[in-house]
């Protein structure tokens, strides 16, 4: 009797362990189904797909669906990295918003927003319905980009012979955008010549701060200034030029106005100051058509009274340019009257030394 008893309780145990573990094995398929059905219908969440999107997008993701936009861009001057690295740092904390008006039941249009500018937009699809009828979305369309990054067209004018880049990038002659500019002291004589000149380099399409650095021909750093004298990078003359350029100026000074400021020996008066000019030049010729004009002048005679150099500088190997300044009196109907006048004189090294090539009154 008492093993019959305990036959019983060993199949009693028994049934109640497979009980137990068809129990588990149940629950453990209905937790599986029921976990499989929560992240199908996770899935099934526009705003579920759009948040994991916005968590793993990088820079390089944006960088690469905005095509368009790095088209437009001097991809000479920054690289990819450069551009991913500037995007990446400005944009921070994206947010979304339904579009409504594009959207459908099957596909719905949201843009990114990084504060309150918008920076790309986004298009998440439907897709199939699955086992258990729901259906996921998925990012289809993704398009991005970023104009408030685009610094203002940038134009810096400098010396023809003077280097210019753009934070530590060389620019070359692709980025001159205005040549043939002639130095303020010498816009007189644009033209009549060669002369040194300057030139314009424009900049756009760039991200982030564009900084020129200029240097000279010696490849030393220029501090660039809001209204930059360029008049100085003329070569200054030396003391021994400037000595010899003073000299011939003031002569030329004398002679010029004995012959445009009396009536009285017109002939004479430009012949002594033909000796001064080059022979055959425009400015000889020019004033020699003024001659029969000066028959009829009204001066009585004019003088130099004071005569000073403003500057000399060097505008070739054979030509130099004089500023001066005088002080005309004129005798007129009404007694003396004294002016003050300005003049740029050209010299030009000729086989008979240097002889006045132009003039320009200011």
């Amino acid at each position: 009797m008492a093993k019959k008893n305990k036959t019983h309780k060993h199949r009693f145990l028994r049934g109640m362990v497979i009980y137990a573990v068809v129990f588990l094995l149940v629950l453990a398929v209905g937790l599986a189904v029921f976990w499989d059905f929560m992240a199908s219908y996770e899935r099934s969440r526009p705003q579920n797909t759009l948040d994991a999107y916005v968590e793993q997008l990088t820079a390089e993701d944006m960088v690469d669906h905005a095509a368009e936009f790095v088209f437009g861009l001097d991809n000479n001057l920054q690289s990819y990295e450069d551009i991913c690295r500037i995007v990446g740092a400005s944009v921070t904390e994206l947010s979304y918003a339904k579009k409504t008006s594009e959207s459908t039941g099957e596909r719905q249009v949201y843009v990114l927003r990084c504060g309150s500018r918008e920076v790309g937009q986004v298009a998440i699809t439907a897709g199939e319905p699955d086992k258990y009828g729901v259906r996921a979305w998925a990012v289809t369309e993704e398009k991005f980009h970023f104009p408030h990054l685009v610094a203002p067209e940038m134009t810096v004018t400098i010396p023809a012979e003077f280097a210019v880049s753009v934070n530590g990038m060389p620019l070359d002659a692709s980025y001159i955008c205005e040549e043939n500019i002639p130095y303020p002291a010498l816009e007189d004589f644009s033209g009549q010549f060669a002369m040194p000149e300057l030139v314009t380099y424009r900049v756009e399409g760039y991200l982030g701060q564009c900084d020129f650095a200029v240097t000279d021909p010696s490849g030393q750093r220029v501090t660039m200034t809001e209204n930059m004298d360029w008049n100085e990078a003329i070569r200054i003359c030396t003391a021994e030029e400037e000595g010899e350029l003073a000299e011939l100026s003031e002569e030329f000074i004398e002679k010029y106005v004995a012959f445009t400021g009396s009536k009285k020996n017109v002939q004479g008066n430009y012949s002594r100051l033909a000796k001064l000019m080059v022979t055959g030049g425009d400015l000889a010729k020019r004033l020699a058509n003024a001659i029969d004009g000066l028959q009829y002048a009204q001066s009585n005679g004019d003088s130099v009274v004071e005569f000073q150099v403003n500057q000399c500088v060097t505008i070739s190997e054979e030509r130099y340019m004089c500023d001066v300044t005088y002080l005309l009196r004129t005798i007129g109907k009404k007694g003396a009257v004294d002016t003050v006048n300005n003049m740029k004189i050209v010299f030009l090294q000729t086989d008979k030394g240097l002889k006045v090539e132009a003039i320009a009154s200011y």
